[in-house]
């Protein structure tokens, strides 16, 4: 049985399950069956999750179906990682001038999905700044993003302007914060131990929120 999205280094490989096929078929069955905004449609993901909502955003077929993504810890692997190439060499998006609004959260002490891709054990995750960056410079964005120093001094936020469209990328790099969803809230174990307790923020409505600002 699958327990992995496909972009984990213990998936199967994508000529036996692609979950990108899945993904495809939800959003037709869904947007065909239900009364939904077509240009209003998101992804968002989780740790190995976020895997996948990234293989959304690389897919130029797929990425034209949805208004914006975000991603929370979200686990990208360089093509030595994995059995084939999904990040880095076959993430082609295909944008022709387009912009992929990308909202990226990452706390600086996870310890399963590092911030700087040394994991331990391995294998290696692409560097989150690295990861970032790739999408600044496929969005064509502006080369200096605002900084801010938010939330007691405990996130560190960059927002880049592309296209003259402001925060098409943002970053949260969280200081202290491990491998999980930030939240006021208890989450429960292993969650907790994870993620290293909650936060003083919500990342909840911060996604919605920035969602809002985007349409097809």
């Amino acid at each position: 049985m699958q327990v992995q999205w496909l972009g984990d280094p213990l998936a199967p490989n994508s000529t036996t399950i692609d979950d990108r096929i899945f993904v495809s078929e939800l959003l037709s069955h869904l947007t065909s069956t239900l009364c939904i905004n077509e240009s209003r449609v998101y992804a968002a993901g989780l740790s190995n999750g976020g895997g996948l909502t990234g293989l959304v955003m690389c897919d130029e077929e797929l990425n034209r179906r949805l208004a914006a993504f975000a991603t929370v810890a979200g686990a990208f692997y360089p093509d030595a990682s994995l059995t084939e190439p999904l990040f880095q060499a076959e993430c082609q998006p295909a944008l022709q001038g387009r912009r992929l609004p990308y909202l990226n959260l990452h706390g600086l002490a996870d310890t399963v999905v590092a911030y700087n891709g040394t994991n331990t054990p391995p294998p290696a995750s692409i560097p989150v700044p690295t990861w970032v960056k790739s999408w600044v410079e496929r969005n064509d964005c502006s080369s200096a993003p605002v900084v801010s120093e938010i939330e007691a001094g405990t996130v560190t936020e960059s927002k880049w302007t592309c296209g003259g469209q402001q925060d098409t990328v943002v970053h949260r790099a969280i200081e202290g914060f491990g491998h999980g969803w930030p939240s006021k809230k208890n989450q429960g174990e292993p969650f907790e131990t994870l993620r290293g307790g909650p936060t003083g923020w919500d990342a909840t409505p911060l996604i919605l929120e920035w969602f809002a600002k985007w349409t097809l």
